[in-house]
């Protein structure tokens, strides 16, 4: 829910300006903002207990009165009553007509066809109206920028536009599962993540590094014995490596080597399991690898060094691939990292 204080980036402001004809007075104000109602009385509020609402200016009583009727489905029934009512009175006190009294604009502006919030710890920074598919495939590409936003908003944003269930091209829509987080991954690939950070923080930040070992041996704790770790471990992996990212410099320089956690970590996703078979293979190393992945690489060639040549056909690569031991499948998903991914 909103108010024009907790409105900072104005993104509801923006869809309170498609609904209602601002008057003059709350044009030329400049609505309040936490600073400015930090010392005010609690009673100059119109949800006092939320401190939501202010009504101390006039420009400040007509927004709140606009923002509580947009945003009056995400209030709780038992306190509307009581804010429409302290509105009212503060308007009267003011001697101005609330926005439920003002004509509002013509339906002539279109509802979009989908829109996404860029949230981040509660708060919305900017709303994506999208009129049609194309723009909201930039969003999603927005969202899978490397470095670019917090791993929680990236998560959130490509969650926001799967659920929209949009046709997407099959290599876009594999990676933004994984900026979603709809998938899990292999142990092995989880720690070698870890570590790649550990390496480059334990000269310089110990707290880090102390903070990265714990991660280590929790991601081996709660996988057991099994090879592959819960999407929920993963999630949290993320969350940490991202923070690590942001905080050693990391996000500015993804390459090959090293990529957004999401794009480490979850290497199965939801949209792999109907078709798994046909889509990845799991090497005897116990890494994860798609087809598209391998023939990225050019997997072909590096077999050929190690005298494998019967890989002409997809199938024939597919069978040698599978057979490979698990020192040489090693090699080969370190080959895959370092050329599929290459910038």
């Amino acid at each position: 829910m909103l108010d024009q204080i907790k409105d900072v980036n104005e993104a509801g402001l923006y869809k309170l300006s498609t609904v209602f004809e601002f008057p003059e007075f709350v044009k030329t104000a400049s609505h309040a903002t936490a600073e400015d109602v930090r010392d005010i009385a609690t009673g100059m509020f119109a949800w006092p207990g939320e401190r939501m609402f202010p009504m101390h200016t006039k420009a400040d009583t007509w927004l709140s009165a606009a923002y509580f009727r947009k945003f009056a489905s995400e209030i709780p029934e038992h306190a509307r009553g009581p804010i429409g009512a302290a509105l009212e009175q503060a308007a009267d006190f003011w001697q101005i007509s609330l926005p439920e009294q003002m004509q509002a604009k013509e339906a002539a502006v279109a509802e979009p066809a989908f829109s996404v919030e860029y949230r981040f710890k509660d708060q919305v920074y900017h709303v994506a109206e999208c009129e049609n598919a194309d723009q909201l495939y930039k969003v999603a590409a927005d969202a899978m920028i490397p470095g670019k936003y917090p791993y929680a908003m990236r998560r959130d944003l490509a969650r926001q536009v799967l659920a929209y269930e949009q046709e997407l091209p099959e290599h876009f829509e594999a990676d933004l599962y994984k900026t979603a987080g709809y998938g899990t991954g292999n142990l092995g690939t989880a720690r070698h993540a870890v570590h790649q950070r550990l390496v480059g923080v334990r000269d310089h930040w110990n707290h880090l590094a102390d903070g990265l070992q714990e991660l280590d041996a929790l991601l081996v704790k709660t996988a057991g014995e099994q090879p592959l770790v819960s999407t929920g471990m993963l999630d949290k992996t993320a969350a940490m490596l991202d923070a690590v990212d942001r905080f050693a410099g990391f996000d500015k320089r993804y390459n090959e080597h090293i990529r957004p956690p999401e794009q480490q970590l979850f290497e199965i996703t939801i949209n792999d399991v109907d078709s798994f078979n046909k889509q990845a293979m799991q090497l005897s190393s116990g890494h994860v690898v798609s087809e598209r992945e391998v023939l990225a690489s050019n997997a072909r060639a590096f077999l050929s060094n190690y005298g494998y040549d019967k890989t002409a056909s997809a199938e024939d690569l597919r069978k040698t691939i599978m057979g490979l031991d698990p020192r040489r499948a090693t090699q080969l998903y370190e080959h895959i990292q370092r050329t599929a991914y290459a910038q």
